[in-house]
């Protein structure tokens, strides 16, 4: 009977208002919008956990990038709005820390940029954000970094260093080129700190650190392919210098 009555209401519903206020639109979309106001009115509570895609998810994203640029870096303030933004998902499964929404980088882009340290720190430690995510505008979070640094005020120069520090510890690549212009994280050092004798010596501090880490990560995978070799059969090196021998030949007689 209960099952009836709901459905005898939805058709009414759907009856009265199929004429009113959507004459514009084409029927496929005027369908989905009635149906989307009856499903608001007969169960508004899973609704509002569901409802939270399109425009209301825009909104409330940028509501959390904005905090995350905000001066203050308040990690309270970011850590209270993501668990907000969680709890509004229809499931945990569909919160991703790296998304990109209405053309915007990643929220660990946006701190990067801004200059938040401790929110850089929390990103990454807490949220597992991404280190070496291509944002929107085909940067890494180390070149929205570096760029930052070269806008910052001199007292606010320091943090941005102390990110890109950050950064490396936790893997990030420098040798990633950017998707405009081409480049890695030293020629954007070189590109963009090239303004008067300060950013002149910090060009030289970011290059400095960009190379220690290049030159400490290729020492960590040369100690990994040895630690390998030296577990692996004595076949399976056999195979793997085999494979090297044919794909060094065909290089050199390809270039490819």
């Amino acid at each position: 009977m209960k099952t009836f009555k709901g459905f005898f209401l939805l058709c009414f519903i759907f009856c009265c208002t199929s004429g009113v206020g959507y004459g514009e639109l084409g029927p496929g979309v005027k369908k989905r919008l009635v149906v989307q106001k009856l499903f608001e009115l007969v169960n508004p509570e899973s609704f509002a956990r569901k409802g939270v895609k399109g425009k209301e998810q825009v909104n409330y994203w940028n509501e959390i990038g904005k905090e995350v640029e905000d001066e203050q870096h308040s990690v309270g303030k970011v850590e209270l709005l993501l668990n907000k933004y969680k709890e509004l998902l229809s499931s945990r499964e569909e919160f991703k820390v790296d998304e990109i929404i209405d053309q915007r980088d990643t929220l660990l882009h946006r701190a990067a940029s801004a200059g938040g340290l401790m929110v850089v720190i929390f990103l990454i430690s807490k949220q597992n954000a991404h280190v070496n995510a291509i944002g929107d505008s085909g940067y890494t979070p180390l070149h929205k970094t570096i760029f930052g640094l070269s806008e910052a005020d001199d007292e606010k120069k320091e943090d941005y260093i102390d990110i890109i520090e950050f950064l490396l510890e936790n893997r990030a690549n420098p040798e990633i080129k950017d998707s405009k212009l081409k480049q890695d994280a030293f020629a954007f050092a070189k590109e963009h700190l090239s303004n008067g004798e300060d950013d002149k010596n910090y060009r030289e501090n970011v290059v400095s650190l960009l190379k220690k880490h290049t030159e400490v990560e290729k020492k960590r995978k040369k100690q990994i392919i040895r630690e390998r070799l030296e577990k692996a059969s004595p076949e399976k090196v056999s195979t793997i210098l085999e494979r090297l021998t044919r794909w060094f030949d065909n290089w050199r007689s390809t270039g490819e």
